[in-house]
């Protein structure tokens, strides 16, 4: 949905937005914001378990970085 513009809502809407206006991916944006707020509540809730989340976030985000990167993808040659 990012590649076409479009957003469900939420931190994605967020990313997309300031994508806009930013020469940035929205994916590193969308890293960035998803890893303050679990940053936030390891710091506040004081449970390591929430470290999984991190790598969660980064796998997605890196995937979305990916994905917007190519403008197009030809399978067809």
């Amino acid at each position: 949905m990012l590649r076409q513009h479009i957003s469900p809502g939420g931190v994605d809407l967020l990313a997309l937005l300031i994508s806009k206006t930013t020469p940035t991916n929205p994916g590193i944006i969308i890293f960035i914001i998803d890893s303050l707020i679990v940053i936030a509540g390891i710091i506040i809730l004081k449970d390591l378990k929430l470290m999984y989340s991190l790598i969660t976030i980064s796998c997605v985000g890196f995937c979305v970085i990916i994905n917007n990167s190519f403008k197009t993808i030809n399978f067809l040659r």
